[in-house]
């Protein structure tokens, strides 16, 4: 019901409206948590020199003789399944935040056409103060001619008057309140200036709005709703990032393999360890 050249967008170009972009911000935050849920952690890579710049002695380890370099790698390795309890979590979260952005949604499409019929409604005030100033100004110059002619009192007259005067303050606010009402649309759908056409039809639709049979029972008249649906995966999101906490609250274990090579001797040894964080202070 509204022409804006900036409300023409494609299908798959961000949305104008301001608060549709926050909630695709915050879906695709969402999304990329839940592309980065299954990655493991990152291997460490390690180098340690060992028996050189000796001091005091025999002075064996002085110097570079005596050399021995350490390189490998460490792997951190979740055995408390927070892998899975990450990725379960991030669906959840995508499920909110799908809901979001529908209830978002949903709740622009209903504001952008409640404002519309605000600024419609106005429009067609407009047309009817106006109408009502044009016969005010008419039965106003009636008035004073019956006046002149002394048909009537100056007081009919002045009455004439002060009604024409209403009228024109009427229009006058109606045109303001179409003006703040297509601002305030403009700001919704995110565009610069919304024009109204000549004349919408569907203002004028006064039918019956067909309406789908209401269960007798409460409970499933909400099936559907979007809010109660956002409620129940809120729901399932906080139990699943309780179940993630749970499973952070497991020390991992670091697997450590390591080549030794001595300089002095030219031998080649292999050095392997494990690890494992002792909760003492921090247990989750």
């Amino acid at each position: 019901g509204c022409r804006s050249k900036a409300w023409r967008r494609s299908p798959r170009s961000t949305p104008r409206a301001p608060i549709l972009r926050g909630a695709v911000a915050a879906r695709d935050f969402v999304r990329a948590e839940a592309i980065a849920a299954p990655l493991r952690p990152n291997p460490e890579i390690g180098v340690t020199a060992e028996n050189f710049g000796g001091v005091g002695g025999r002075g064996d380890q002085r110097g570079v003789r005596a050399l021995q370099t350490t390189v490998g790698v460490a792997q951190r390795l979740e055995i408390g399944g927070q892998r899975a309890a990450r990725i379960a979590a991030a669906a959840r979260n995508g499920d909110v935040a799908l809901l979001d952005f529908e209830g978002v949604r949903l709740d622009l499409a209903r504001d952008v056409v409640a404002s519309l019929a605000e600024a419609e409604a106005f429009n067609r005030l407009i047309a009817v103060e106006r109408e009502r100033t044009r016969l005010a100004a008419e039965t106003l110059r009636a008035a004073r001619a019956r006046v002149e002619a002394g048909r009537d009192p100056p007081l009919q007259a002045q009455r004439a008057d002060v009604v024409r005067a209403q009228a024109e303050i009427a229009s006058e606010r109606a045109r303001r309140d179409l003006d703040a009402s297509l601002a305030a649309l403009a700001a919704l759908i995110g565009v610069r200036r919304v024009e109204l056409p000549p004349r919408a039809a569907w203002f004028e639709d006064t039918g019956p709005i067909p309406r789908p049979p209401i269960p007798a029972d409460p409970l499933l008249r909400l099936t559907g709703n979007p809010d109660l649906l956002r409620l129940d995966a809120a729901i399932m999101a906080g139990n699943a990032a309780l179940a993630l906490q749970r499973a952070n609250a497991i020390p991992d274990v670091t697997v450590q393999g390591y080549v030794r090579r001595s300089r002095d001797d030219g031998e080649t040894s292999f050095v392997a360890g494990a690890s494992i964080p002792l909760p003492i202070y921090d247990r989750n």
